[in-house]
């Protein structure tokens, strides 16, 4: 018995273009002939902003694009009215954030960043009024599923090992044209990474618990550059900022629990870290992120030792004697505190 597609059907593919170039004009309509196609085509050639995004200097981009919106909107329009009946209000809530995508010149924005391999224990945990640490919503969930292919030499199931995610709300993008857009948010250099890769860190220290993140994500704000069904139209970039060893299987193991108490002392310390301004924190703050997602055990000592030392010293005069005495010193604190 062979395999039975069973997922949702995607309407917008009635205005795709044939595949084979034989194929017969009875097969599938000539959307790109329609009058009311042609007339929005000529709209947005005609729009100066509209035709610099849909990049109209492009030979049949703008056409392109114009079809894939058009396409999107049907799609959702159907998905979330479960009618083939068109109803204007029923259109807008969808039309609207494209509207705004082609018009605006900055676009609102929450980056999410999915923390693999923990549980919390609360929903929620406030950080600062534009950055908290909260539980994924279903909706947000099944917007952010990976694609089944192994690609960069990761394994996609690791993005789905998480239940809460880094969020920082008060984000703008600068709306270029869409080919340019897709490369921006594409890019993890993109992203404010610095802020992020200061939050795991603190994650770990005050847990101790391995982590990392597969995915960054954007949530536009009141504007949609395209549509997947009824989904949320988040737009989703993969990276490998974890520990290797999670691609064995980490999504069969048993996943530590972080405490509400944990979590609060996490986001003081996210808190003071954003305060400090001393370069040998963050030279430590960077090294213990590498030193736990290193392949290689010597590696992530190495990484480690690093950061102490940026930590524990101030100059190159004896060194190692005064590192020891300093690590010692904070061993005997650390033991008096517990």
């Amino acid at each position: 018995i062979g395999a039975q597609y069973r997922g949702p059907i995607d309407y917008a593919d009635a205005l795709t273009p044939p595949i084979f170039p034989l194929e017969s004009a009875s097969f599938r309509p000539q959307f790109e002939q329609e009058g009311s196609f042609v007339s929005l085509v000529e709209y947005a050639r005609a729009h100066p902003q509209i035709s610099e995004h849909l990049g109209a200097s492009c030979e049949g981009l703008l056409e392109s694009l114009v079809r894939r919106l058009v396409g999107d909107v049907l799609d959702r329009y159907v998905h979330t009215t479960r009618s083939f009946d068109f109803d204007e209000k029923h259109l807008l809530p969808i039309y609207l954030p494209v509207e705004t995508y082609l018009l605006q010149d900055v676009l609102r924005i929450a980056i999410l960043v999915p923390i693999l391999c923990l549980r919390f224990e609360a929903e929620r945990i406030e950080i600062d009024e534009n950055t908290d640490l909260h539980a994924l919503s279903d909706a947000i969930h099944l917007a952010r599923t990976p694609d089944w292919h192994y690609g960069f030499g990761y394994d996609p199931r690791v993005q789905t090992t998480a239940t809460h995610a880094f969020a920082l709300t008060n984000y703008t993008v600068k709306n270029e044209d869409q080919v340019r857009m897709w490369h921006v948010l594409g890019s993890p250099e993109s992203y404010p990474l610095k802020r992020i890769d200061n939050f795991f860190a603190a994650l770990r220290i005050i847990t101790g618990h391995p982590t990392g993140y597969a995915q960054l994500l954007v949530l536009p704000l009141g504007w949609a550059s395209d549509y997947k069904g009824d989904l949320v139209p988040l737009q989703k970039t993969s990276v490998r900022r974890y520990p290797p060893w999670f691609e064995q299987g980490c999504w069969n193991e048993k996943v530590p629990m972080v405490s509400t108490i944990e979590m609060e002392q996490t986001a003081a310390l996210v808190r003071k870290i954003g305060d400090v301004k001393e370069k040998q924190v963050s030279i430590a703050l960077r090294r213990l992120n590498q030193s736990s997602v290193r392949a290689n055990l010597e590696d992530g000592l190495l990484d480690a030792m690093i950061g102490l030392e940026a930590l524990l010293s101030d100059s190159n005069q004896e060194m190692t004697h005064k590192i020891a005495l300093r690590m010692a010193g904070l061993s005997l604190v650390s033991k008096l505190a517990v």
